[in-house]
């Protein structure tokens, strides 16, 4: 089971009722908790709510498998990220973790949120606009009870900050006290911790510079060839079901319906996102690497398809709308320890950065 511990975080004395523009507010003045505390996090986003719970996760989980991962990391962004850790001696913005909650809320969460007023409460404008919502919980009783309440979870997934946690694993290995090493701070990292059925996770889709040398025609022959059916569509973007995409091709929207075999005993090869890189990507417009293939674009899904068009008409050949994956299809990926795509989760909302911080 992992572990989480409580901590006293340094928090803003208040928050505007709204903050504009940006996800990183510049706040003037922080106060340190002065008790070690929990902090549940509600985040709303249109008609979708869900609520977490802010606490200290243990690096020895992660290197030892119970926080689990879905995407390879790359060692430039460790050391982004590693750099920053250094210069702040701080954890600024949470990791986004999920526990396979099976459809159940936590409801001694729910029911402290649904009670008491939250210590913040706000709305981030960025486009669309995020209400979030923080509750202070310094009752030992409720303390022990949470931590009680996840000792009976198998295992953390993380969702967004598998850098960031594989940077605090090098900076508590680097880092950690030669008298305490056990004891020290920098053993742990702040996450936000929500039930799997909870989160919301929107599409991340693909842009392409070119056709790689193939005409139009050419080039939906070969979809077809790789067991695409291709139908065109109306002028108007359409979000695709599983087994589906949505191509933009010269200002023409085509509907693609996968007609092909799944490898089902391949988690990863079965996957929308996985099929599109296999089939049209890779065996097709020749991109082996999209890790590092400067010819392939990521566009997120809160940009809305119209990006796709915008990038088509401005350098890139061809565009791709992909459904997203599901939160069962992640945790059966992290469960067998195998990695997707890049770039193949988009989890909308995020707390916030530099609301809540965990000095290391």
């Amino acid at each position: 089971m992992p572990n989480i511990k409580s901590f006293n975080a340094l928090c803003p004395p208040h928050v505007p009722q709204e903050y504009s523009g940006t996800r990183y507010p510049e706040l003037d003045t922080y106060l340190q908790d002065e008790t070690n505390c929990f902090y549940i996090y509600r985040m709303i986003r249109g008609v979708h709510t869900q609520t977490g719970l802010v606490s200290c996760v243990d690096i020895k989980d992660f290197n030892e498998g119970r926080i689990k991962c879905h995407e390879h990391v790359r060692p430039e962004k460790i050391h982004i990220q590693l750099d920053q850790m250094k210069t702040s001696n701080c954890n600024i913005e949470p990791i986004l973790l999920a526990y396979d909650s099976n459809n159940k809320s936590i409801p001694l969460i729910e029911e402290y949120a649904d009670s008491n007023n939250p210590d913040f409460d706000f709305f981030d404008t960025d486009e669309p606009a995020v209400k979030h919502q923080v509750w202070r919980i310094t009752d030992e009783n409720i303390i022990h009870a949470l931590t009680e309440f996840f000792k009976d979870v198998d295992a953390f997934y993380v969702c967004d900050g598998h850098h960031r946690i594989a940077a605090s694993a090098a900076y508590y290995d680097k880092y950690k006290s030669k008298e305490d090493p056990e004891g020290c701070e920098s053993r742990y990292l702040m996450a936000s911790i929500f039930p799997s059925h909870q989160m919301l996770i929107l599409d991340y889709n693909r842009t392409v510079e070119d056709l790689n040398g193939l005409s139009k025609d050419e080039f939906i022959s070969q979809l077809h060839d790789a067991g695409f059916i291709i139908t065109e569509t109306s002028s108007e973007p359409f979000y695709p079901n599983h087994g589906e995409y949505t191509m933009i091709l010269d200002n023409i929207w085509y509907r693609l319906s996968y007609e092909g075999e799944r490898d089902k005993n391949n988690p990863v090869a079965s996957l929308d996102v996985s099929i599109l890189q296999d089939l049209v990507l890779d065996g097709i417009l020749g991109i082996h690497d999209p890790r590092n293939d400067e010819r392939l674009g990521f566009i997120r899904g809160t940009r809305g398809l119209h990006a796709l068009q915008e990038a088509t008409q401005d350098d890139m050949g061809v565009a791709f709308a992909i459904p997203p994956v599901s939160m069962e299809e992640i945790l059966t990926v992290a469960k067998m320890d195998l990695t997707m795509p890049p770039k193949s989760t988009c989890f909308e909302p995020k707390p916030i950065s530099g609301l809540i911080i965990h000095e290391l």
